[in-house]
């Protein structure tokens, strides 16, 4: 079997369009783990398109190789080698790829934005090629002072989500209601743990929050309007090999699907281990095999996770296992499996409603298979793995029955001063998924809610700029293909499409 790759950009974020798959120079970018019979990079779409980086950004010195540059081996080094892979796309053979440059100050990466293995379909949008650069921060850091930053406890949208869901469940509030993402210009917010109050840059609720080192977006932690609105992409995973898709698989199991563009919500380790080459250490079968969330998120760790991703902010998004303590010869003496902050709460936290045991009352029960919590087509809920509270700031890993709509108000962010709790394996991760711990902070992949990002630590400027050909769309709406029954600016207006949930197709 073929490795599959995914190739998308970087943190920064401009896209540039870029037409074809002609070649470039070799000195236009390095073309990660790509070499010709002479040891000299092989030239490809991706370090021709490289050479556009000066005009979707202000250059902060010459474009250069990584390696002579402070912070750029780190972000260079990690990303994935796709050299020789031709992934299957429904039949057809499509050949990933990714190159880095930077400047004094940032990485530059360019990318078509495949994945890493043959192609599954869980949408129905199809795969197609983009062409993207992003920009990621070398010396990243953390917001100093809380000027402009909202209290994150003062942030009450999810209450228009309560109301929507009883009066009308099969009906979207008009924009995604919790105010914890950004649906404009980014927010700041404010919160204090640790008995230090620290300030928060809002992720996008439906654009790029950073990129895959194998080159694909990621996304938050939200879908779209339709068909569960801005439900949890998580929530149509099986829990296990036992299960199947349902009404229909949100993600593949490595934690990704097609819109305009591939990208990924979520990950997990086994697809984005590399080898000694940096090239995949996995097929997507090898990867998936024995699926299983529970037992993804329970199980001890033996080593820490390698990088997955890299953030808008410039910090790296790491793997699920985290090395929390390093003796004085830098060996790493105590490793966690990485457990969200967030846990399961329920819509009904945000209302007490006469009609809410009828509409939410199943909610956080406990459950074995998705008919335990409710059965027909209108059902909003499944049976699925989560992290729901056990008492105080503690928690437990199970199956319950989860609403799948409204991703960002059904969890609650727990507050806690201690992330390493006496006698467990796990340790809690902060608001934005990430942790600081001996090698700095990062992010650290969870299965459950927020899956990759919940915010950013650090300012990530130059956010998203579209260059153009079928790149990113700043409204966030797929790009629209035949057949394709959901909001894409297509201007027809039909199923499950009305004037509330989309107003660019149904003015």
């Amino acid at each position: 079997m073929r490795l599959t790759t995914c190739c998308a950009l970087l943190v920064g974020f401009a896209v540039a369009g870029c037409g074809g798959g002609g070649g470039g120079s070799p000195d236009a970018g390095a073309d990660v783990g790509v070499t010709g019979d002479q040891g000299v990079v092989a030239p490809t779409a991706c370090t021709a398109l490289l050479e556009e980086a000066g005009d979707a950004y202000t250059l902060t010195g010459t474009l250069r190789d990584c390696a002579g540059v402070t912070g750029g081996a780190a972000v260079a080094g990690s990303l994935m080698n796709l050299s020789g892979i031709t992934i299957d796309n429904e039949g057809t053979d499509m050949t990933p790829c990714i190159a880095v440059l930077c400047d004094d100050t940032h990485a530059y990466v360019a990318t078509n934005a495949l994945p890493h293995y043959d192609f599954v379909a869980t949408t129905p949008n199809a795969l197609v090629e983009n062409a993207f650069i992003y920009r990621v921060p070398l010396t990243p850091a953390p917001y100093a002072g809380t000027t402009s930053a909202t209290d994150a406890n003062t942030i009450n949208g999810c209450a228009a989500a309560y109301t929507q869901y009883l009066a009308a469940p099969d009906t979207a509030t008009q924009n995604e209601p919790s105010g914890l993402c950004a649906l404009g210009a980014a927010t700041l917010m404010s919160d204090t743990e640790d008995s230090v109050t620290r300030v928060y840059q809002q992720i996008p609720c439906f654009d790029t929050t950073g990129f895959m080192i194998a080159g694909s977006p990621v996304f938050g932690p939200n879908e779209g309007a339709m068909p569960d609105p801005y439900g949890n992409p998580g929530y149509n995973y099986p829990n296990d090999t036992s299960d199947d898709y349902g009404n229909g698989a949100a993600l593949d199991f490595c934690g990704g699907h097609t819109a305009f563009t591939m990208h990924y919500h979520a990950a997990i380790d086994a697809c984005f281990e590399r080898d000694a080459s940096g090239a995949p250490a996995n097929s997507y079968a090898d990867a998936t095999a024995g699926w299983d969330i529970e037992a993804a998120m329970t199980a001890p760790c033996t080593e820490p996770s390698g990088v997955v991703g890299w953030s808008a902010d410039g910090y790296p998004m790491m793997g699920s296992c985290v090395c929390v303590a390093r003796d004085g010869d830098g060996a790493c003496t105590d490793v966690r499996r990485a457990r969200s902050g967030w846990v399961y709460g329920g819509l009904g936290t945000w209302g007490d409603a006469p009609g809410e045991a009828a509409a939410l009352g199943v909610e956080g029960s406990t459950c074995t298979t998705d008919d335990d919590c409710c059965t027909g087509a209108n059902c909003h809920f499944s049976c699925s793995v989560t992290v729901a509270g056990n008492g105080g700031t503690d928690t437990v890993v199970g199956r319950r029955c989860v609403l799948v709509d409204y991703s960002w108000c059904t969890h609650q962010y727990v507050r806690r001063d201690d992330k390493l709790p006496a006698g467990e394996d796990y340790v809690y991760l902060d608001r934005c998924n990430g942790y600081d711990g001996p090698d700095g902070y990062a992010y650290h992949t969870t299965l459950t809610f927020p899956f990759m990002t919940g915010c950013l630590r650090g300012a990530a400027d130059d956010y998203v700029a579209d260059r153009g050909d079928g790149g990113m769309n700043m409204m966030g709406l797929p790009m629209c293909m035949p057949g394709q029954m959901m909001c894409c600016g297509d201007g027809i207006c039909g199923g499950p499409e009305n004037a509330q949930n989309c107003s660019a197709d149904c003015p």
